[in-house]
């Protein structure tokens, strides 16, 4: 067991998840996930800083990274974390090379991209930072949206992708406590109300990890946020469990442009053996 200063872990925290999220618990991993997608409008959208709804890849593919900037954009690291072609958790290191794209790991290594953040110090590039598919690229930027799975905004300070959107990995199930959600930009606009919730995608019935395949995705919890009580958090009675290779995003439409966040945790415990 993982020790502190003073003793055993058990006999100094006395919170099970404080001592989870300090490894406690070998084998459980605490998975914290956030996103922001700052234009929801009508139309349904994943909670992410791309727009629109991620199109999920089913099988290995090769994964890039590019960077607006042709000048401050060469020779960051950044770290890439996500699933690869075993559908198991993987992370990889990336050069940037500017406006050109530069492969991450290995060729036909990914099927989800979870996170991505610089690692190398300072500077910041000065644009911001895609993470795609092979594609021809307009001043850094990947032409074909279905491509993209996943972009750091340099220009509000996050420094990371923000995504609330999770696959279970492979050998795992997952367990969420606590959902949140937020609508912001509150004081402008039009008074309006958002649809924002939590959905997932089982494998489907015959379909096992080493050949996949996902029954339709299915609404599990929902809220309806206004602008004049924007934040919304739920303490689940009971905790959702989700099997190995589900997909779990955050959704929402609004009545007019708005600004969404969300944000949820998950322990992933090993399947049993």
């Amino acid at each position: 067991m993982q020790q502190v200063i003073g003793g055993p872990l058990d006999s100094v925290v006395s919170d099970w998840k404080t001592r989870l999220a300090l490894g406690a618990a070998p084998g459980i991993i605490v998975v914290h996930k956030f996103g922001a997608n700052a234009v929801v409008g009508t139309t349904e959208e994943d909670v992410w800083s791309v727009g629109g709804k991620e199109t999920l890849l089913t099988t290995g593919t090769t994964m890039f990274v590019s960077c607006e900037d042709n000048v401050n954009g060469v020779g960051q690291i950044i770290r890439v974390e996500g699933l690869d072609e075993n559908w198991e958790l993987v992370s990889a290191d990336v050069v940037l090379t500017g406006q050109t794209q530069a492969q991450v790991g290995a060729t036909n290594g990914w099927t989800r991209i979870h996170r991505a953040y610089q690692v190398s110090a300072e500077p910041d590039p000065v644009g911001d930072v895609w993470i795609a598919e092979s594609d021809t690229l307009t001043a850094g930027v990947p032409n074909t949206a279905t491509k993209i799975h996943g972009f750091v905004d340099y220009t509000d300070a996050a420094q990371q992708t923000e995504k609330a959107m999770f696959t279970v990995p492979a050998g795992y199930r997952a367990v969420m406590y606590q959902f949140h959600a937020e609508m912001g930009d509150i004081s402008t606009g039009a008074a309006r109300t958002a649809n924002v919730s939590v959905e997932q995608q089982n494998l489907s019935d015959t379909a096992t990890v080493a050949s996949p395949s996902w029954a339709p995705w299915r609404r599990i919890l929902g809220h309806a946020i206004a602008n004049t009580a924007n934040s919304e958090i739920t303490n689940l009675r009971f905790p959702l469990v989700f099997p190995e290779l589900t997909n779990i995003h955050v959704r929402a439409s609004a009545t007019a442009s708005s600004v969404i966040d969300a944000e949820f945790t998950l322990l992933l415990l090993p399947m049993p053996t």
